[in-house]
């Protein structure tokens, strides 16, 4: 895409230096250019344009709409854009259809439009197929081919304060200094006086924690003030689909095996789980706070008999994530403008119950039941056709099922954390020059490594 934007450009100069080419010949120019893999007698048809030119068809198709960013990757992670793949790191642009792979000991952390956080472990495969703003929430809808992924939608409950270590040390310090524990930590190490500073590391509670806590919940009573949509999405995966109406989901798919997911506790409608087959149309309502398995055929959902014990343990990586939690409200304080174009366009959409586009590109559409039912009968058919299409080509579950790989690198550095928080390294920090501690947390921030 960058390339067709380099070769618009150097046609629009073309015009320029000859005039008498005409407008309309730079518009379809950079139409055929822009939709090279469409039919080209239709782009480069004059009557379409003309048609466009009075408010008609656009010639140009609308581009995909950013579903999020990335926060952090850690090791190899790629994103799929079509055929291509490209590497990705800190506030990298995601859009829909974009498909997220990460390596052996990769782990990637990215944050959606509407504030939801998504964890994606090592060698795992997640697509985000679509985001759809309406009047009144934010759905989405996204596939786990393999692998982990943890799916956090945005509380506006007030966070109860943990003072306690984060426990996803991999990923920090975040390249966002006023989010990081060791801004906080440094601002009342510096206001204190002689005596404060020497009782400073006597504190049995973690420098700057409280004052952390303190700022997340003040951005994120600040932020409700202006964003109050609601979060759905459909999770989907080989042999089943998870509905969430806002709550949390730890999730992991062995490919042709089963899966395992846990959903959190939150206010709402209760969240739903659709089962495969072409004729099976039954729905199951998953009770909150206690991990499932779903069979491999996608037929059985139950409490797991026997379920992986290390489920439970990497759990433990996501259990207090403070600094991400500020992230997030530092990103949607910086959005409101986008927020306030759509909370604008869906006042519009409500009234007319016709679809408008934001100028960001991002379409407000009416809300209905109509997109939820399609894709409910469209994934079970489709995903009960590749489910069949996986089994003969994996004949044996021969695939790992869940193991230490996909958080284990995460939990070695949480305790390598506890053991050196009190080292020389860690408490130099609060001592440095503005500009000496800006430079420490570039060199540290952990991109691509």
């Amino acid at each position: 895409m960058r390339l067709a934007e380099e070769k618009q450009v150097g046609i629009s100069g073309i015009v320029e230096e000859n005039v008498c080419m005409g407008r309309w010949i730079a518009i379809l120019l950079c139409a055929a250019v822009a939709e090279a893999s469409v039919d080209v007698e239709r782009v480069l048809d004059i009557r379409r344009w003309i048609v466009a030119q009075e408010g008609g068809e656009s010639i140009l198709a609308p581009a995909p709409e950013q579903v999020g960013k990335v926060i952090s990757c850690i090791g190899d992670c790629r994103v799929y854009r079509g055929a291509i793949a490209h590497g990705v790191r800190w506030l990298s642009r995601l859009v829909e259809g974009d498909e997220i792979h990460t390596g052996p000991r990769s782990y990637l952390w990215l944050m959606l439009i509407d504030g939801t956080l998504v964890r994606v472990s090592p060698e795992t495969h997640v697509a985000i197929l679509e985001v759809a703003l309406t009047p009144t929430k934010a759905f989405f809808q996204a596939r786990v081919a393999q692998g982990q992924v943890y799916w956090l939608p945005r509380d506006a409950q007030e966070v109860a304060p943990q003072l306690s270590r984060e426990t996803d040390q991999l990923f920090l310090p975040l390249m966002d200094a006023g989010a990081n524990l060791e801004t906080f930590a440094r601002e009342d190490y510096r206001k204190r006086d002689e005596f404060g500073r020497v009782t400073f590391w006597e504190a049995k509670e973690v420098p700057g924690l409280s004052a952390q806590y303190h700022e997340l919940n003040r951005l994120l009573k600040e932020n409700n003030d202006h964003f109050t949509r609601a979060h759905e999405a459909m999770v989907i995966f080989p042999n089943g689909t998870v509905h969430t109406f806002g709550q949390p989901v730890h999730l992991f798919h062995m490919i042709a095996g089963p899966s395992w997911f846990k959903l959190g506790v939150a206010a709402g409608t209760a969240a739903r789980f659709y089962f495969r087959g072409y004729a099976v149309t039954k729905e199951d309502e998953p009770v909150a706070d206690q991990w499932w398995e779903v069979h491999r055929e996608g037929r059985q959902l139950g409490p797991p008999a026997e379920a992986p014990a290390l489920l439970a343990a990497s759990e433990l990586v996501v259990r207090r994530i403070p600094t991400f939690l500020l992230l997030r409200e530092r990103w949607l304080r910086e959005a409101r403008a986008f927020w306030v174009q759509v909370r604008v366009a869906s006042a519009w959409v409500a009234t007319k119950g016709q679809s408008l586009r934001v100028p960001s590109g991002h379409l407000v559409v009416a809300d209905g039941p109509k997109r939820i039912a399609f894709l409910k009968e469209h994934t079970r058919r489709l995903e009960t056709t590749n489910l069949r299409s996986l089994h003969r080509l994996y004949e044996s579950q021969g695939q790992l099922g869940f193991d230490g790989r996909f958080f284990g690198d995460a939990l070695d550095a949480y305790f390598h954390h506890l053991k050196t928080a009190q080292g020389h390294a860690p408490t130099s920090v609060i001592d440095m020059s503005p500009l000496h501690y800006y430079g420490w947390m570039l060199i540290n921030a952990r991109q691509n490594r």
